[in-house]
Parts: structure tokens; C-alpha cells; sequence
């Protein structure tokens, strides 16, 4: 939820969207794979595709696609 939050207050790629997101990943990595898993995805592509990191953001779109 925080995610959206730093978005909208703070802009796509703000750096602190990169480390809530980066946090969530972790979190449900140590969990496994949860329902919050592809949001989160998302939430990182977003932001690397914002910051032009393509090969970052095609590898969270994979993850994304491998999921749904």
C-alpha cells in the first residue's frame, strides 16, 4: 500500500518508491509466493521504466507475465 502512496505524493521514480517496493519484494520472498507478489512486480517495473532502466524493467514484465 505504500508503494501507490510514494507515487502519487512523490512521483514514479522517486527513490523512495524504489526502496518500498525493494522492501515488499524481500518481504515476499521470505514468505514465498503471495498474492502482494505481482502488484509489487509491477510497482518496480514502473519505476525502472521510468528511470530508463529497460533491462531491469523487462525482467520485472517476465516475472510479471510468468505470474499472471
Amino acid at each position: 500500500m505504500l508503494g501507490p502512496a510514494l507515487m502519487a505524493a512523490k512521483g514514479q521514480g522517486a527513490p523512495e518508491v524504489d526502496r518500498a517496493y525493494t522492501r515488499a519484494r524481500e518481504l515476499c520472498q521470505q514468505v514465498g509466493e503471495t498474492p502482494e507478489l505481482f502488484p509489487v512486480l509491477w510497482g518496480l517495473w514502473r519505476f525502472y521504466l521510468v528511470q530508463a532502466e529497460i533491462r531491469a524493467a523487462w525482467a520485472l514484465a517476465e516475472q510479471c507475465l510468468s505470474l499472471a
